[in-house]
């Protein structure tokens, strides 16, 4: 989530840029609201559920992880507000649908409707780091993987304790937050 939010004040910073305007408290929130916008799913899921999802988190991602679905769709509706905006929707969409490919989670569908399996890339069938580029899942695979690997205190052990994720995250954070108030 921190890495997230790093990467919609990052793509803020760049739009402002490319687009020769000055940056605003307004493009920087909305280009955190579209960084976190994919994960509106696991709310959800997170109310539908009324407790934390565990293991099977990766169910959220059946709604709004949808590449080929809600890219072209949210820029049609974005391409509305501006240029800007849309570049900001696209930037933000494809780093969170990668950021979700690698590390935790058990990817997403980057090629429904043409497939429901999930894709994740550098991974092994127990979801930890494998030199092989990429791994697919469907839906029965996945939920015999996840019962058997998946962990129901990922949040905890993932966000909550020094680990690579962790760390990385929380990196990409701070090094947003430095480029945008040193104007770099």
């Amino acid at each position: 989530m921190l890495a997230d939010i790093g990467i919609g004040i990052f793509s803020a910073i760049i739009a402002s840029k490319l687009f020769q305007t000055k940056i605003t408290l307004f493009t920087v929130i909305i280009g955190i609201v579209f960084a976190l916008l994919p994960d509106m799913d696991f709310l959800i899921e997170w109310i539908k559920r009324k407790r934390m999802p565990g293991k099977f988190s990766h169910e959220h991602r059946n709604l709004f992880h949808l590449p080929f679905l809600y890219v072209p769709i949210g820029s049609f509706v974005v391409f509305l507000f501006g240029w800007i905006y849309l570049f900001i929707f696209v930037f933000n969409s494809f780093l969170h649908f990668l950021h979700d490919s690698f590390g935790i989670g058990w990817g997403i569908k980057w090629i429904y409707p043409f497939s429901e399996r999930n894709y994740k890339f550098f991974t092994g069938n127990n979801n930890r780091f494998s030199k092989r580029f990429i791994i697919s899942w469907n839906k029965e695979e996945l939920q015999k993987a996840v019962e058997k690997y998946g962990d129901p205190n990922w949040i905890k052990n993932t966000y909550f304790r020094p680990t690579l994720i962790s760390i990385t995250e929380a990196v990409v954070f701070l090094i947003s937050i430095a480029v945008l108030f040193l104007g770099l």
